[in-house]
């Protein structure tokens, strides 16, 4: 549930949000073409909002597939995604590590992103 409502926070309060991390996580396919429609039609036109917007799930996640459709939704609007696929699964010790990656990334300095 964290890393949709990540979703869901930062694309409808965007500009409270520079930086947004989404751990194993995409919208479910019967709620894919509805988003892609209301949060994420704003930024086909609108530029870039964010500073950096970081998505990474394992090769075995149950959520994988669906964020993979969650980014190539996000890029059609024009919204650049890092993304990510580690090797794990949907687990706690992933995020432990994702959070880990994100936050050296957010902290290197304001030239990095």
């Amino acid at each position: 549930m964290g890393g949709a409502q990540t979703l869901t926070i930062a694309l409808t309060d965007s500009a409270d949000f520079a930086y947004v991390g989404v751990f194993s996580s995409g919208w479910f396919p019967n709620t894919l073409k509805e988003e892609e429609d209301t949060d994420v039609a704003q930024y086909r036109t609108s530029g870039k909002p964010f500073r950096f917007f970081w998505v990474d799930a394992g090769k075995y996640d149950i959520a994988l597939q669906n964020s993979h459709a969650t980014v190539a939704v996000l890029r059609k609007a024009g919204i650049n995604v890092d993304e990510h696929e580690s090797g794990g699964f949907h687990a706690w010790n992933n995020w432990r590590d994702y959070l880990n990656q994100f936050a050296a990334l957010l902290f290197r300095g304001s030239d990095s992103h």
